[in-house]
């Protein structure tokens, strides 16, 4: 009895083993991703060196307040051309009857938006999107094209925002994808989140 129990157990495991080696092999034909640094991203045959950072999350902010301590910025090392598109969503206030309520905004670029966002020279967010591009032919970084700033600057926009705002929560996300030029899926290639307590407009 004993003797089965533990042949039970050992081909129990080995197959466990075995099943978790063949997804790992299958997953690796899906979706080749694979992080070598925290910076360094190699998603295929695309391979892009991340840098940027917003301030510490324990910030309390006022309009002005200057969220980004690092440009954001990538170094495109890959072999093949590539695409990047960028989105940027951040917490709105905005009574709904008489009670004050946040919203996920995707930034666009309008001029009456609670934030403002600098992109680096180049970019644009066509309209009925919701990333934005560069404007070069078909938004495409040529193979080991190099360093490309992507965003210089990003603060809530004082002529935009109102004093609702004031102790309540906000957040602000930045999601960067690729894609393989001659391909039509998109792989997200980093999210970067800043989130504090109390903003003071």
């Amino acid at each position: 009895m004993k003797r089965s129990v533990l042949i039970i157990t050992l081909t129990s495991v080995f197959l466990f083993l075995a099943s978790l080696g063949m997804i790992a092999y299958t997953l690796g034909w899906i979706a080749p991703l694979d992080i070598i640094t925290t910076n360094h991203v190699v998603v295929g045959d695309l391979d892009y060196t991340l840098s940027g950072s917003f301030i510490t999350d324990e910030t309390i902010i006022v309009p002005g307040t200057e969220l980004i301590d690092t440009p954001f910025a990538v170094d495109n090392d890959s072999s093949i051309s590539s695409m990047l598109r960028m989105q940027v969503t951040y917490t709105a206030y905005a009574y709904v009857g008489e009670v004050l309520t946040p919203s996920t905004v995707i930034y666009r670029g309008g001029s009456t938006e609670a934030l403002y966002v600098g992109f680096a020279s180049g970019f644009v967010c066509p309209e009925g999107e919701d990333y934005w591009y560069m404007t070069d032919l078909a938004h495409v970084f040529s193979a080991n094209s190099g360093p490309q700033d992507l965003i210089l600057s990003l603060y809530y926009d004082g002529d935009n925002t109102t004093i609702d705002f004031q102790g309540q929560d906000v957040t602000v996300k930045l999601t960067i994808q690729v894609s393989q030029a001659d391909h039509v899926s998109w792989t997200t290639l980093a999210d970067y989140d800043f989130a504090t307590g109390y903003p003071n407009p």
